[in-house]
């Protein structure tokens, strides 16, 4: 194949859609410490006990459209998120933080099977896999936080 094939061969070789994700958390944590008079640490984590999705893989024929094969996927599973930002309060209204989130999911149960397409005409039993997602990402942030209205205060 010839690169512009091979580049287009890469780019068409596979399409995936993944629908009706649930999570459901069971046990979360949060902690605050202050490490210094205006530097905050603040930490979360949750466990997902249950953790389900239905999807679906479509191949495609390259350079074209047609559906090559379909294959329907479903699991069950377990999972992690984990949160941690450190904050610096410029004033006692402004703070800026920095901080980073990991989220984990796997199954415990999952299966998949061919059904449609040209390639894969008739349903074919299913088959057993195990599906892992991480995602971890970093995060910048500022708050502010507005006074509360001064009391009303009467003299009689």
């Amino acid at each position: 194949l010839d690169p512009a094939k091979r580049r287009d061969l890469m780019q068409q070789a596979e399409r995936i859609a993944m629908a009706d994700v649930a999570i459901i958390p069971l046990c979360t944590y949060a902690v605050q410490h202050m490490l210094a008079p205006r530097l905050k640490l603040t930490a979360d984590a949750a466990w997902l006990p249950y953790v389900k999705f239905n999807g679906t893989d479509h191949h495609i024929f390259l350079g074209s459209s047609i559906v090559a094969e379909v294959f329907p996927e479903s699991g069950r599973g377990t999972g992690v998120q984990l949160e941690a930002v450190l904050s610096y309060s410029l004033t006692d209204q402004l703070s800026i933080g920095v901080g980073g989130r990991y989220w984990a999911m796997r199954t415990t149960s999952g299966e998949w099977n061919c059904f449609g397409g040209l390639l894969c005409p008739a349903p074919t039993p299913p088959q057993i896999f195990r599906g892992t997602v991480e995602q971890a990402g970093v995060l910048v942030q500022a708050a502010y936080k507005f006074a509360p209205p001064a009391p009303i205060v009467t003299k009689y």
